[in-house]
């Protein structure tokens, strides 16, 4: 005779232990399974934390509609996509604009010549990368902070920053170009942020 109460109890076990990993704790912090777009939800692809000199600057995870560990293809892909970056630490505006104007030139494989920064030319984006440091450069980074970059065909890529309380929308940047860019920090086969994150982030 099958016992009720105890199918019961183990069809509720394994439910548990589902939700559990719906969620991904990875340095202390927690990020969510899904992200939601125009159309429903992406999903978590893959997550690491971006360290330096040992420090936990951030974790950071990366969404797309369906697994895929090649990075030309997630890159290219006119598709939803987004990435969360929680960070673990505070960083003042003038270390975020030399670590991510740097970025972007590694990125894009823009000849460093000088340096980088506001006056150096990203290709055919140099407005849309200034702009995109207008928003995230407003003030300094708190270890409450979350960027979310969420990417909508035909319409950019939407910039968004938690102070730990609320989402607040900094602005939408077009362009598949752009993008391609700002993804690209996290998951170009030349990712600025090392080949050990970007492969944690494709899921290899």
């Amino acid at each position: 005779m099958v016992n009720v109460k105890r199918v019961l109890m183990v069809l509720t076990a394994i439910l548990l232990s589902s939700t559990c990993v719906l969620a991904l704790e990875i340095g202390g912090v927690t990020l969510p399974d899904t992200m939601k777009v125009k159309d429903g939800n992406i999903l978590l692809n893959g997550a690491g934390i971006r360290r330096k000199f040992g420090l936990k600057v951030y974790a950071v995870g990366l969404y797309l509609k369906a697994k895929n560990s090649n990075s030309a293809a997630v890159l290219n892909a006119d598709e939803p996509m987004g990435l969360q970056c929680k960070f673990r630490m505070s960083i003042p505006t003038s270390k975020v604009d030399e670590v991510f104007y740097e970025s972007f030139g590694e990125s894009m494989k823009v000849p460093k010549g000088s340096g980088y920064g506001p006056k150096s030319t990203y290709g055919t984006i140099s407005k849309e990368v200034v702009t995109f440091m207008g928003y995230v450069d407003k003030r300094d980074v708190t270890k409450t902070d979350t960027w979310i970059f969420t990417y909508t065909p035909g319409k950019g890529t939407e910039i968004k920053i938690n102070d730990g309380s609320k989402d607040t929308l900094m602005g939408v940047i077009p362009g598949l170009e752009f993008k391609k860019a700002l993804f690209g920090i996290w998951i170009a086969e030349h990712a600025p942020v090392g080949k050990s994150l970007r492969d944690e982030l494709l899921g290899k």
